[in-house]
């Protein structure tokens, strides 16, 4: 019996130290799943997942590219490091351009366009700048080449707009003028691009023809920023933000929709996230929806605007 009463006593203070580890242990994980995460500059995947860069606000600095079903709410790991996964967009066959500025080079040295493999799981650097910012970077809708904007400094000085063709390597200017020209985006034909230019003395959206180099001026506000357009699936709707330059990039914005065979503005939906910066706009598929990022310099999130409401409704990330 006194033996017995021995392996009892025994296995049962094994029991609560297991217990207790085991406590201990998820408290663990939910103390790290629980830290403050800033979440960036989302696109659509299709019309129920979204893609979109985190990084987190806790000293181990550690970022990411995530896929985020917003129906079933499932979060997939796509890349993950020490590292920053700016601006990314999604291409064809699950491949996905970005921008970072320390992934094959030393930190803070330039920025580079890469490419992900989401299915292969493999990353390969297309520009190999050391002392200039490439960013902003899309795929054409064939998949073919990549627009990217290119500066010395960011958010100053003279800013073009680059075409990277991926078979043969070569990098074209497309702007090739001393203004700013930046935050280009295809036409869902391939055939032409938005982007914005200060070159008249303001911040305008312009639309280049790729095919005959004619540009034109879709606005005229001397008063206003207009900035971060967008194309419709259809391509017969462009979208843009627009805020008084006067008060600053945190002040009241709108989002101007503006149909593209009259050059009409057909709607203008306000913006109203508190002052927070507005990153990097995504229309979904099916034309319902309009995906972005509004943020302070460290923490950011992800919002979702029905265009027949008019609503803007928070994604709820789960970390």
């Amino acid at each position: 019996m006194n033996h017995l009463s021995f392996y009892n006593t025994l296995m049962s203070q094994i029991k609560i130290t297991l217990c207790i580890f085991l406590l201990h242990f998820i408290c663990i994980l939910h103390a790290q799943e629980a830290r403050e995460a800033s979440h960036w500059e989302p696109s659509f995947f299709n019309e129920k997942e979204i893609l979109f860069y985190s990084y987190s606000l806790s000293e181990d600095g550690i970022a990411g590219l995530y896929k985020f079903n917003l129906e079933t709410k499932d979060l997939t790991s796509l890349a993950k490091g020490t590292t920053h996964y700016w601006f990314p967009t999604v291409g064809k066959k699950g491949k996905i351009t970005f921008s970072s500025d320390s992934l094959f080079q030393e930190r803070y040295g330039g920025s580079n366009i890469y490419i992900l493999d989401s299915k292969k799981n493999k990353i390969t650097e297309i520009t190999h700048y050391k002392d200039r910012m490439a960013t902003h970077s899309s795929f054409s809708p064939d998949g073919k080449s990549i627009l990217f904007m290119e500066q010395k400094s960011w958010g100053k000085g003279n800013c073009e707009i680059k075409l990277y063709n991926i078979k043969t390597n070569k990098i074209t200017n497309l702007s090739n003028h001393p203004a700013r020209d930046e935050l280009a985006r295809w036409s869902p034909d391939g055939k032409k691009v938005l982007f914005t230019s200060d070159r008249s003395g303001s911040a305008e959206i312009y639309l280049l023809n790729l095919r005959n180099k004619e540009l034109e001026a879709l606005t005229d506000d001397p008063q206003k920023t207009n900035q971060m357009a967008i194309w419709s699936p259809d391509g017969q709707t462009i979208a843009y933000s627009t805020f008084f330059t006067e008060k600053g990039p945190q002040s009241e914005r709108y989002l101007v929709l503006l149909e593209m065979s009259s050059g009409k503005e057909i709607d203008s939906i306000r913006i109203d996230r508190n002052g927070k910066w507005l990153r990097q706009l995504s229309w979904s598929p099916d034309g319902h929806k309009i995906i972005g990022s509004f943020g302070t310099n460290d923490l950011s999130e992800i919002w979702m605007l029905d265009l027949e409401s008019k609503e803007w409704e928070k994604v709820a990330i789960p970390f």
